[in-house]
């Protein structure tokens, strides 16, 4: 029993610590799981940041305020859903898992899942190569007051831990897709770098209809947007640099525009070799090449 001083503030951070060294335990998982808020607000951090990069969405994200929702076989992870196994008692699915594939009724019931994923970790240097466009694109920095509070942790798991199977009674019966739902909140610990945060959401449901192959989009508040943060390679006044990464002038003079109307504040990247470290610096407040150290410049509250 964890007496209630504990959570005195001084204690919080010993207490996340023991908790995240211990998050594969069952103990952790089934307290996520079972919905208690206490425990997931625990891992809720300040803000979230979405990498992002010049693609057929992005304007979208400024016009409309929202996020395109993906599915999961959308994603970039093949074993998306599969480290929860789930049995829904139907015939063959047995078969299947003899000869080492998926559960069939899984695979077709995530379908009606949709997933927006966030990072706690804006200086990651790998996401921003591979999801940002490598430092051509920008990440957006959002607060989890309101709109995003919502979010969940993503728990990360070694790839040779078994885990419990899931009994399903009737997959007909949506309300009872809650231990899909959870599928989707277990990843291999090989992800673990991106320290992620997913929304997940079910697509709508009608008798007779089918909506797995609609479009869904997550709809936020101006008021969540904190800053816009440009890549490393979008700094606009190097222009060898925008060239050598063939990076889009159009976009990142759009991006700047859509910032400036909705009076976002504006983040540039400054990578600092010598450091292995990736800093920022707001719009206006660049770093001078004048003997003056860069750390004058950078912002404190990334």
């Amino acid at each position: 029993m964890i007496k209630a001083n504990f959570f005195r503030r001084k204690s919080m951070p010993l207490f996340i610590k023991y908790i995240r060294k211990r998050e594969n335990s069952g103990l952790v998982c089934n307290i996520l799981f079972g919905g208690h808020v206490l425990m997931k607000k625990l891992f809720i951090p300040k803000y979230i940041y979405k990498y992002t990069r010049f693609n057929e969405y992005w304007v979208d994200i400024f016009q409309n305020r929202r996020f395109y929702m993906p599915s999961p076989d959308e994603l970039n992870d093949p074993f998306e859903g599969q480290l929860l196994p789930v049995g829904s008692g139907t015939a063959g699915n047995s078969i299947n898992t003899a000869a080492g594939k998926f559960n069939r009724d899984m695979k077709r019931f995530l379908k009606n899942f949709r997933i927006l994923s966030f990072s706690a970790n804006i200086r990651n240097k790998a996401m921003w190569a591979h999801y940002s466009d490598q430092y051509c694109g920008f990440a957006l920095q959002f607060n989890t007051r309101k709109t995003f509070s919502e979010v969940e942790r993503v728990i990360y798991r070694p790839d040779y831990e078994t885990i419990g199977a899931v009994s399903i009674p009737s997959l007909k019966k949506y309300e009872e897709y809650d231990p899909i739902r959870q599928s989707l909140l277990i990843k291999s610990r090989d992800w673990e770098n991106e320290e992620e945060f997913r929304i997940i959401k079910e697509v709508a449901h009608e008798r007779g209809k089918n909506f797995a192959n609609q479009p869904m989009y997550y709809n936020f508040d101006l008021s969540d947007l904190e800053g816009i943060i440009l890549g490393a390679n979008l700094d606009f006044e190097d222009k060898n640099n925008a060239e050598k990464y063939k990076c889009h002038l159009k976009n990142k003079r759009k991006l700047l525009d859509y910032a400036h109307q909705l009076k976002i504040p504006v983040y540039y990247s400054w990578t600092v070799p010598i450091k292995s470290k990736i800093e920022f610096y707001k719009e206006g407040n660049r770093p001078r090449f004048d003997g003056s150290s860069y750390v004058n410049y950078i912002e404190k509250n990334f």
